[in-house]
């Protein structure tokens, strides 16, 4: 898969190299979320996950409340200030709480993965969030193959499935 420039591929460490320590954090600024999520790895390819790091509705969610940069988790090496992924929230555009997880961008290593889905699910828990929303292709189903590097942590971090839904969007004409 292609990567994003913001998110370079790291070199595995070797055996005998210590490891260096995960740091999530927030983005500072709303500026420094948009930066985060525009370019965050896309977890699958469909139209809504290429729409959700779009310019138009990144500025739009955040200028109405409904994105802040406190419902955005990342993570990084503490000795390597590369971000390694991104995990989003809608919420509630009064700020009184986080409704869904639905934006991923998730590390390749998958201990990265499980970990940041882990740190972001108890924050959004604890401020109210309820579900997570992946926006798949048409036709995949959550055992799809393409899904299991974001099911599998999410399941990790104890989310189970509750329903699969169709998904439609319209755009004027």
């Amino acid at each position: 898969p292609l990567r994003s420039p913001a998110f370079p591929a790291r070199p595995v460490p070797r055996s005998e190299e210590p490891l260096s320590a995960l740091q999530f954090f927030h983005p500072a600024s709303v500026d420094e979320a948009i930066g985060l999520l525009t370019a965050s790895p896309l977890p699958v390819d469909s139209p809504t996950q290429r729409r959700i790091r779009g310019d138009d509705h990144l500025d739009d969610a955040f200028t109405a409340g409904r994105r802040r940069p406190e419902w955005v988790w990342a993570v990084r090496y503490d000795d390597d200030p590369a971000v390694l992924g991104t995990v989003a929230a809608l919420g509630s555009p009064d700020g009184a709480r986080v409704f869904v997880l639905d934006h991923f961008g998730l590390p390749d290593d998958p201990s990265v993965a499980r970990e940041l889905i882990a740190h972001a699910s108890e924050e959004a828990l604890a401020g109210g969030a309820e579900e997570v929303g992946i926006f798949a292709p048409a036709g995949t189903a959550v055992e799809d193959p393409d899904l299991t590097a974001l099911v599998q942590p999410l399941r990790e971090a104890g989310w189970r499935l509750l329903v699969e839904r169709r998904h439609y969007e319209f755009e004027p004409s």
